[in-house]
């Protein structure tokens, strides 16, 4: 049964993060496998229930005094005007346990609670649960593509400085201006095309791309991304957004810089213009930045090379489900 997460679970919760840290560390590499990722979302957690014990978006499914799952049900009206269908977020989504039995009585349990007709809801799993992956998909949820997390450990001067290279001629690397907004949208329209989005039959393409550009717009308009645009013969080519991830620092002991899109217009890619952007990003982190962090789909091959061409290595992979209600 299903509960309302409140202060008097508090226990539960710190014995369920402990354990589950063991377990998760010996399948983690890099800063991944530290024990303080798994504390700062359990303290983030509490803090969220001290702090709004009335709030019912976080919920527990217990067994005696055990937890066999936490989930978090968010709708997002952003996704829903863009997408065209009600559309929900399993955020956060943890479960305790890899018992086939307490998976499969889970997964169902899961379903009771995700009740809007005509709504889809998402999650992204790691790649290496698979038995939770397949009681998802037995239970319709439906996989719709991989990502991969890539990192740069460390991030050093002397890695920025192998990109010193001549790149495109006559290339200008600057900051986005206002101006330059729609053309930023006109490229990440008819060039980014590698996202669990398009991977979903119910979503038409066009919705899809529209919705991409209004997220480099909210980028645009947020402090703490910086986004560099590379511009030739007074035209811009392609762009770069970046920010820092900044709340981990004191469980971590690292700041990580994110790389969030580097998009190049179609058409004029494979010619130095991707390699721009990228240094300009190394240039911006270095030397407050620890490790860069970015992610891209399985199947963009092309943006997989480039990026351990550059250093990057795999460090997870997830798997990206969607559940359609009835």
């Amino acid at each position: 049964m299903w509960e309302i997460a409140n202060t008097d679970h508090i226990h539960l919760l710190e014995a369920a993060f402990a354990e589950w840290r063991e377990q998760r560390s010996s399948h983690s590499i890099s800063y991944l496998a530290d024990a303080g990722i798994d504390d700062y979302h359990r303290d983030r957690l509490i803090k969220q229930i001290q702090d709004n014990p009335d709030n019912e978006t976080i919920r527990l499914l217990t067994e005696g005094e055990r937890i066999l799952a936490l989930i978090g049900l968010k709708h997002s009206t952003w996704h829903q005007i863009y997408l065209g269908s009600p559309y929900y977020k399993i955020q956060p989504s943890y479960f305790f346990t890899d018992d086939e039995r307490d998976l499969f009585f889970t997964v169902n349990a899961l379903k009771e609670i995700l009740t809007h007709a005509g709504s889809v809801y998402t999650t992204r799993i790691e790649c290496r649960r698979r038995s939770l992956i397949y009681h998802l998909a037995l239970g319709g949820f439906l996989p719709v593509g991989t990502s991969v997390r890539m990192v740069l450990d460390p991030l050093t001067s002397k890695l920025v400085d192998s990109f010193s290279r001549p790149s495109y001629d006559g290339l200008i690397i600057r900051p986005c201006a206002d101006r330059d907004l729609p053309r930023l949208q006109d490229i990440i329209r008819r060039a980014h095309q590698h996202s669990h989005f398009f991977c979903e039959a119910r979503f038409k393409p066009e919705r899809v791309r529209n919705l991409f550009a209004e997220w480099i717009a909210q980028c645009a308009s947020n402090s703490a991304y910086r986004i560099t645009v590379a511009e030739k013969e007074g035209q811009v080519v392609g762009f770069c957004s970046s920010f820092v991830q900044k709340t981990l620092k004191s469980y971590i002991r690292r700041a990580i810089g994110i790389i969030d899109f580097i998009v190049v217009d179609y058409g004029i890619q494979g010619r130095g213009i991707g390699r721009a952007l990228l240094k300009a990003a190394f240039d911006e982190f270095y030397p407050g930045v620890d490790c860069v962090e970015l992610r891209t789909m399985a199947d963009n091959l092309r943006a997989i090379r480039f990026y351990e061409k550059h250093g990057f290595r795999m460090l997870s992979a997830d798997q990206h489900l969607h559940y359609w209600a009835t």
